[in-house]
């Protein structure tokens, strides 16, 4: 009897225990108390989604969280994308789709983040259409329009630092290009955790 006594007493307290545990966050008193964490070779959108991340939290807090390809044990981890650490998959997410799950002292923020990549031929700007037309034309034998004539109007070129790593060196004109049409998942993600936060 006093066993079952004892174990029930234990159900009892232990949520009481957990009320009185650390409470765990990622920026506290304006340092930071987390670090983003993506894979050493992120697509394009988790570098933008991990910028805009580390981006707005410096706004709201003042503090600038790192980003990391590998944890370092001591901060809370925020796993932006997949990644060989993040414990989270998100193979089954698919058209914008995205996942937010946390744990003891971790966040992952997900989704399908590839990279677009355009069919050749396709004009590089206005000029270089002839050219594209020219060889499209040579590919099908007849004289129809290209498809995805202004393709090359849903591109975005943006700072080479955007999203790297803390300490990761950058070219003097290393640019990051964007597509309109690449999966954002992770972004998605991004965007709506911290629409939560108001």
């Amino acid at each position: 009897m006093k066993p079952i006594l004892a174990f029930l007493a234990l159900l009892l307290f232990t949520p009481l225990a957990l009320l009185h545990a650390d409470d765990i966050y990622i920026v506290e008193n304006g340092q930071p108390r987390a670090e983003i964490v993506i894979t050493a070779t992120p697509t394009r959108m988790q570098r933008v989604a991990a910028h805009e991340f580390q981006t707005n939290i410096e706004k709201i807090s003042g503090a600038r969280l790192p980003i990391v390809t590998e944890p370092s044990g001591k901060m809370v981890k925020i796993f932006i994308g997949t990644s060989p650490n993040n414990p989270v998959k998100a193979d089954v997410l698919k058209y914008g789709a995205y996942h937010i799950s946390t744990g003891v002292d971790w966040m992952a923020l997900m989704g399908d983040d590839s990279d677009f990549t355009p069919r050749e031929p396709f004009a590089k700007n206005n000029g270089d259409i002839p050219r594209a037309q020219a060889e499209w034309e040579k590919i099908i034998g007849a004289p129809y329009g290209m498809p995805a004539r202004g393709l090359y109007k849903n591109r975005l070129r943006l700072p080479g630092n955007i999203g790297k790593p803390d300490g990761m060196p950058t070219e003097p004109k290393e640019t990051l290009e964007v597509w309109g049409l690449d999966e954002r998942g992770s972004f998605n993600a991004v965007c709506g955790y911290l629409r939560k936060l108001g």
